[in-house]
């Protein structure tokens, strides 16, 4: 699995950032994004549309939040996979 950290960061470059990382992950393998930035939770969707992907899974944390996006073969419905966001 990919890992990305982006507490600290915002979010214009953050998303540059997941773009480019989510690029070099392969159909299957996973990106898991750990961010403190509210913002970035509602805009990474938007980023990652023209990449086929799941959202597997949304984690709470104290401080930031994690989110592992799984990179697929072809497109899915993203609506029922980011209504957590």
């Amino acid at each position: 699995m990919h890992q990305i950290d982006l507490r600290g960061s915002i979010a214009p470059l953050s998303l540059l950032k997941i773009t480019f990382a989510f690029r070099a992950v392969e159909r299957g393998e996973c990106l898991e994004v750990v961010s403190d930035d509210p913002a970035l939770r509602k805009e990474i969707d938007q980023v990652l549309r023209r990449f086929p992907h799941t959202v597997e899974r949304i984690e709470n944390e104290a401080d930031f939040f994690r989110i592992r996006i799984r990179k697929n073969s072809t497109q899915v419905n993203l609506s029922s996979h980011t209504q957590n966001l």
